[in-house]
């Protein structure tokens, strides 16, 4: 921590430290997963996706790292910290990190936010010096000179400097060419806060623990009450552990295949025996589940059955993530028009969680209020005396399409902010692992671009995959011409089959669900649309980027108007109108209760 503290102050910044600016409870977890990787390629591209951003790297797991970090910065400096004698090391590790790997701490801190992960790394760390330095008892005071004895070996001459502790500014700033501050060097004393934390965490984790003895067999009972909530707790778990171990070496293709199958199964008997129907008396809400459940199958069997370089994740949050982090943000297969965010803190200083929470809950709230509002409006009966004009139809026709897509909009930002807000509030993931869903609708002047760049976006590479796959399996190159279009609308055809199942659990009959004739012509309106763009190219019909968007604009808008009732319409005939609901119970009553009471 002094360390970081001189290096910030003399403008090297940000440096990277896992309590600063706050203990970084996703980022532990990440650290822990690096340190518990082999070294080479795999390990270097995991630390440079951790510390993108930083100037300066302390800590673990750089501290364990400096072989794969000089591979990736060779002309970066080097500060070696050292001590008087091995023993004073050996005294400040031993009552620090050792007790975090007893037995007692990892089962006192389970439930703990980064407890568990804190162990993991401390082993990790211990398991990389174990292998770097065999023969060298892990920890010991010989540690300590071996590991220096290794970086004196590795780093380039004139980019090492070994700095004794307490030695001050003078070969600090001599190495950096820096001028010497006018105030002391910094001294924080990072042992005792690291002592009251595992404190704590052995308070904290008894006390969750007493809550889950009291509270859980009860809510076990609940849950066993409902068929469709015992299925979906089934399915998760079984997604989980497949995920978990499925880089395990008994943990074949074979076997991978067949938990995909059983779970493709389990998902099948739910709906067809109604399971899914009685789960609570929302269709909307059976609906929106089955859909997340079918997806995240989808998504299991992509990354443990479709991908040639599965990254397996490392622990239980990392595999409820890759199967929820639908856009792989952070990963190497992140989707091309992720939405940036104008809230993003600067690179390298960590989360911004009040600022996230502050965004995030505003969308939340607002989103909710929007759609109770919308739910508790009367409809209005139709006259059935008289016929409107086409003028009115139209009208209606517009107003309605509209709507349709505004309260979509709204109720698939309101699941997106309570996910993103209840994972970062668990330190389950990071603000950053969060962009907006939507990107700008400015870019929506193609439906090529509505859909690829406008829109949320959150199941187009898992569906991609699978088409990809299913048109190898049928002898089509999917990069070619041919494929690339066929691809294209076996994707929609995908997204109108997982709609065309929701609108069954709305109790829309097969026959007048028209999801899949939504879908099959948004992908009819891609090939239109990239023909009279090359005819336009070929041409030169229209020029400037002005006249094209405002055709576009048009285009997207009336295109749009004529096809969204062929999937709107049968729903809302259907929907019970005050039962099929999308928000779980209203606030606006309560408030206004608590305002009388104040006024």
């Amino acid at each position: 921590m002094s360390m970081k503290a001189a290096l910030e102050q003399l403008g090297y910044g940000p440096c990277h430290h896992l309590l600063e600016p706050t203990c970084q409870i996703t980022r532990l977890r990440k650290s822990a997963a690096i340190l518990e990787m082999p070294g080479g390629k795999k390990r270097q591209q995991a630390l440079k996706r951790l510390l993108e951003g930083y100037e300066a790297y302390l800590d673990s797991p750089s501290s364990a790292c400096v072989d794969d970090l000089l591979a990736l910065y060779p002309e970066a400096k080097v500060i070696l910290t050292t001590r008087k004698d091995g023993q004073s090391w050996l005294e400040s590790y031993a009552s620090v990190f050792q007790p975090l790997t007893s037995l007692s701490f990892r089962v006192a801190g389970f439930w703990v936010p980064g407890a568990y992960n804190c162990a993991r790394m401390v082993a990790g760390w211990n398991r990389v010096y174990e292998e770097r330095l065999p023969g060298i008892q892990v920890p010991s005071a010989d540690l300590h000179e071996s590991h220096s004895a290794h970086i004196r070996t590795i780093v380039p001459p004139g980019s090492l400097l070994e700095f004794p502790v307490g030695s001050g500014w003078k070969p600090f700033c001599n190495f950096l060419s820096q001028p010497i501050p006018q105030q002391g060097f910094p001294r924080q004393n990072e042992r005792n806060y690291l002592l009251n934390i595992n404190r704590l965490t052995y308070v904290c984790g008894l006390l969750i623990w007493g809550i889950i003895i009291l509270l859980g067999p009860n809510l076990i009972t609940k849950v066993l009450q409902n068929e469709f909530l015992v299925v979906t707790c089934t399915i998760q778990t079984m997604l989980f552990l497949v995920m978990l171990f499925s880089h395990r070496l008994y943990a074949t293709a074979t076997i991978r295949a067949s938990v995909v199958f059983a779970i493709a199964v389990l998902l099948y008997r739910s709906f067809v025996n109604g399971a899914i129907v009685s789960f609570t008396g929302n269709g909307v809400t059976n609906a929106v589940l089955f859909s997340c459940l079918c997806i995240q199958l989808l998504r299991a069997a992509d990354i443990l059955l479709l991908d040639p370089y599965p990254d397996p994740p490392s622990d239980i949050i990392e595999a409820f993530n890759a199967l929820w982090n639908m856009r792989e943000v952070g990963t190497p297969r992140q989707i091309a028009h992720l939405p940036k965010s104008n809230y993003a803190p600067k690179p390298g200083y960590g989360p911004s969680r009040p600022r996230f929470f502050l965004r995030s809950g505003m969308a939340l709230i607002i989103s909710y209020l929007v759609l109770e509002v919308i739910t508790t409006m009367k409809r209005s009966a139709a006259d059935g005396s008289k016929v409107p004009s086409i003028l009115a139809q139209a009208r209606a026709r517009i107003m309605g399409v509209c709507a349709f897509w505004f309260v979509l909009t709204l109720y698939l930002s309101l699941i997106y902010s309570t996910i993103a807000t209840s994972q970062v509030l668990f330190f389950m993931s990071e603000p950053g692992d969060w962009p907006p869903l939507y990107g700008p609708l400015a870019e929506a002047w193609s439906v090529r671009r509505f859909w690829g760049i406008r829109w949320h976006q959150t199941s187009r590479k898992t569906f991609g995959s699978h088409a990809r796959q299913l048109l190898k399996y049928s002898g089509i190159s999917p990069d070619s011409f041919i494929g690339r279009y066929a691809s294209l609308t076996v994707v929609f055809a995908m997204s109108g089959a997982l709609h065309w199942v929701a609108d069954r659990i709305l109790r829309v009959p097969w026959a007048e669900s028209g999801s899949m004739p939504f879908f099959l012509l948004q992908a009819l309106a891609v090939l239109v649309e990239d023909c009279i763009t090359a005819t336009n190219r070929r041409f030169a019909l229209a020029q400037s980027d002005t006249l094209k968007r405002i055709i576009g604009y048009a285009w997207v808008v009336a295109f749009l108007i004529f096809s969204t009732p062929l999937w709107m319409a049968p729903t809302g005939r259907y929907v019970r109108h005050g039962v099929d609901v999308m928000i779980p119970f209203r606030i606006l009553p309560f408030v206004s209760k608590v305002a009388c009471v104040w006024n």
